[in-house]
């Protein structure tokens, strides 16, 4: 599940179920939604989702390193 929250100081303002980036072909929708949400411009063309890679370090178990790193090594 993928979510996106907006919050104001401590108080969340906004929750949206976000279409999962998941299969690969899905990915573009799911950048498009990010960055209207976050209204970033370009920031879809500064994400990169690699779905095999996370589905090969996943069950690898590579994300349970301790130095794994979500923002980079996923």
């Amino acid at each position: 599940m993928h979510l996106y929250i907006k919050k104001e100081g401590d108080d969340i303002v906004e929750i949206k179920l976000l279409d999962s980036p998941l299969p690969q072909k899905k990915t573009d929708k799911f950048l498009q939604q990010i960055q209207e949400k976050s209204k970033l411009p370009n920031l879809r063309n500064q994400i990169k989702i690699d779905v095999m890679g996370q589905r090969t370090k996943h069950f690898n178990m590579l994300d349970l390193e301790k130095d794994f790193d979500f923002d980079f090594d996923a």
